[in-house]
């Protein structure tokens, strides 16, 4: 048997509502837990710094409706799934 080609982004949609970006999501996926707790120790300038360094930003899988917000993190190259149509 055959598997079903995918022609439309509809077919990943699992049913479950979209996830929203928040700034405390992208860290939580892209910081290990003790980069995490280090950042959740620092000022509101040296947390700005921390996000402005991050290269590398882990969205893939989660359900976004749409990727944006995302201006603080200068240096980053986002990797995600396809925005699910909406």
């Amino acid at each position: 048997m055959a598997e079903e080609e995918i022609s439309h982004p509809a077919q990943f949609w699992d049913g479950k509502p979209p996830t929203t970006i928040t700034l405390r999501l992208v860290l939580e996926k892209s910081l290990t837990q003790a980069q995490l707790l280090e950042y959740d120790s620092l000022d509101e300038q040296e947390a700005l710094e921390r996000i402005r360094s991050l290269k590398s930003l882990h969205l893939q899988w989660l359900g976004l409706s749409e990727i944006s917000g995302l201006e603080a993190f200068d240096a980053a190259e986002v990797r995600g799934e396809a925005v699910k149509p909406w």
